[in-house]
């Protein structure tokens, strides 16, 4: 059985999840001290019903899947493409406003 997912890496180190529908990079030092996070994933792009249905969009940081703190972009996508349908997800963000919002798909 083949483990490998396709991850690819695009212009300026950004990470898609095809599967996820969604494109992730990894946040910079001046975000990561704004929000106070270790680490996370910014969103620059995304066509995920569930994300557009809730108006979660580009500039939201993925920071944390099914209780897990996401470190980098490239994890984030990993974990992403792994999911599977008939699993619930959760996933904490922070929206452009800085607020932390909550979702389950």
């Amino acid at each position: 059985e083949d483990l490998m997912k396709k991850v690819k890496l695009s212009k300026k180190n950004k990470f898609t999840s095809f599967s996820f529908g969604v494109e992730l990079k990894n946040l910079t030092e001046k975000e990561k001290k704004k929000y106070k996070l270790k680490g996370g994933a910014k969103i620059t792009a995304t066509n995920n019903k569930g994300f557009l249905y809730y108006k979660v969009g580009v500039d939201y940081i993925l920071t944390k899947i099914n209780g897990r703190e996401i470190n980098s972009a490239s994890e984030a996508v990993s974990i992403l493409d792994a999911y599977t349908g008939n699993k619930q997800m959760y996933l904490e963000m922070i929206s452009p406003t800085g607020q932390l919002e909550r979702y389950r798909f």
